[in-house]
């Protein structure tokens, strides 16, 4: 997207938060302006998606598999040196500001436990049913089909 809007091959793009903050630190001279930042609406920072049978299957994996999955999301979310090392690893041309400011929003918005909350949900239904009006809602506990203990 950035390379598109500096050739002026469009005028306006949406990026993720990385682009977003990279952009914005890294700036051409004729810059960038954020129009709408979604940044602080209550919004689930990360998913994992699995398959129905999966899940049921109970020789699966998938209770493990998900525990691990919020083991290295707390890791990330409460420990500064742990989120800057992945972050590094997965964006390793970004500098040193673009990494410390991007491990402050992950442990900021990172839910304890990778439980996500009741009004994530329905901003997430709100936006999808936008584009994708006959998608159903799902419930809470559908959106999260392991216990707190489960993980």
């Amino acid at each position: 997207m950035r390379a598109a809007i500096d050739s002026r091959r469009v005028d306006a793009g949406m990026v993720i938060n990385s682009d977003l903050v990279h952009s914005l630190a890294t700036a051409p001279a004729h810059g960038y302006k954020i129009v709408v930042d979604w940044r602080t609406l209550a919004y689930p920072s990360l998913g994992l998606l699995a398959r129905r049978s999966w899940l049921a299957d109970t020789k699966s994996g998938a209770a493990a598999f998900s525990a691990v999955v919020v083991r290295g999301l707390e890791s990330i979310r409460t420990d500064r040196a742990a989120a800057e090392a992945a972050l590094r690893q997965q964006f390793p041309n970004f500098g040193d500001n673009v990494i410390a400011q991007l491990a402050a929003d992950l442990q900021k918005r990172l839910a304890p436990g990778g439980r996500l909350g009741a009004q994530e949900l329905a901003n997430l239904h709100e936006m999808l049913a936008v584009s994708a009006p006959e998608l159903r809602a799902i419930s809470l506990a559908d959106a999260q089909p392991f216990p707190p203990a489960g993980r």
